[in-house]
């Protein structure tokens, strides 16, 4: 699954408070009057064109009260100006990563079945090795927008949308009948991947990682009696000690 996407504009440090508001807004600063489109101008007036990079000498123009706001600060003497996302591919691994989060015993009594409640709250979190090769190097104020990029391609792929946390639930009956000890471990399952990130005719891979859910696995659990050792498998041989464990 691979999927390009086109540069757009982040914002530099230096960027107007009044820029950011038109932005967020689409309205402007002084007069609040919604804007569809930009008015670029330069300090006298004359139209700008719009392209990726802007000079520092750039403003919006209010097409109602004419009010002109910069681009950027212009107490800044340094020209950072917007900053192009590099070019991204998605390309997405059929395989899945199990994790064991955490793990607990329960005592059920003999011919007692009990039932028990367990949750957990996970967060879909995207972790990206920013570090994993040399190459290009992605400004913090990219990485974020990347992972945007990343989550976007695996929910169209999934077919939902994800909360940044989500708290999974389940209720589960225990007999004693079969065991007299269960384990209870949660498992988180990671979907894996690689971003192909393109910039400046150079090429960075770099792997990712989603959490997408968790799962409670129960199983029988026995312990050895003698010396405290957990068995793979009930009336079973202890390893450590080499006593036999009955149920």
């Amino acid at each position: 699954m691979d999927k390009e996407y086109a540069p757009m504009f982040v914002w530099s440090p230096d960027i107007s408070k009044e820029y950011k508001h038109f932005k967020l807004t689409s309205k402007c600063p002084e007069c609040g009057v919604f804007h569809w489109t930009l008015k670029l101008v330069k300090s006298d007036g004359t139209p700008v064109p719009m392209k990726l990079r802007l000079e520092r000498d750039t403003y919006i123009e209010c097409r109602k009260c004419q009010r002109r706001f910069p681009i950027c600060n212009t107490s800044n003497n340094h020209p950072q100006n917007l900053t192009e996302v590099p070019t991204v591919k998605v390309h997405r691994s059929t395989e899945k990563k199990r994790v064991q989060v955490a793990n607990e015993v329960i005592n059920v009594p003999q011919g007692v079945t009990i039932t028990v409640k367990r949750s957990r709250v996970i967060e879909h979190s995207i972790d990206i090795n920013w570090q994993f090769s040399s190459g290009i190097e992605i400004e913090l104020g990219l990485q974020p927008i990347i992972k945007t990029v990343v989550r976007g391609e695996i929910e169209k792929a999934q077919g939902r949308k994800y909360q940044e946390s989500e708290t999974i639930e389940y209720e589960i009956e225990l007999s004693g009948e079969t065991s007299n000890r269960y384990s209870l471990t949660w498992t988180d399952i990671w979907l894996t991947g690689k971003t192909e990130i393109q910039q400046s005719n150079t090429t960075r891979i770099l792997p990712f990682q989603f959490r997408e859910y968790s799962e409670l696995e129960v199983a029988p659990a026995s312990f050895c009696r003698h010396c405290g050792f957990k068995l793979e498998a009930l009336n079973a041989f202890c390893p450590s000690c080499g006593k036999k464990v009955p149920v």
